[in-house]
């Protein structure tokens, strides 16, 4: 995501600033669409906080992808099965493929070239 955001001219280190300038206002992707990256950094944030869900801004939140709900309750353990990771990592591939794949704006960045970047193309 920064590799991509740098490429619209776009520098920012925390992840919420880069989703909000990157992500919603130049690719207008809407919060909907973004909620699998939300519930994914709530998630990372909360593995960090030895699996607490530690956040006094928002302290409860609860998501819903497809069937599965996320719960996240200050100072709690953040509980999941492996069928939410799943739901989650399928959410998340899709909204990449979108963004990569389905979006003028992205399809339209010439190449470039990054130490960090992998680039697979299909042969002719």
């Amino acid at each position: 995501m920064r590799n991509l955001g740098r490429q619209f001219s776009i520098d920012e280190k925390e992840f919420w600033k880069l989703k909000k300038k990157l992500l919603e206002e130049t690719l207008s992707l809407t919060p909907s669409e973004l909620e699998p990256l939300v519930i994914y950094q709530h998630l990372k944030n909360s593995l960090h906080n030895k699996g607490l869900h530690y956040n006094k801004s928002y302290p409860n939140l609860e998501f819903t992808l497809g069937s599965y709900k996320f719960h996240f309750k200050h100072h709690t353990v953040v509980q999941l099965s492996w069928q939410h990771i799943r739901e989650l990592l399928i959410a998340i591939s899709l909204l990449l493929l979108k963004i990569i794949d389905g979006l003028p704006q992205v399809a339209n960045l010439s190449s470039f070239d990054d130490k960090n970047v992998v680039i697979l193309r299909d042969s002719d």
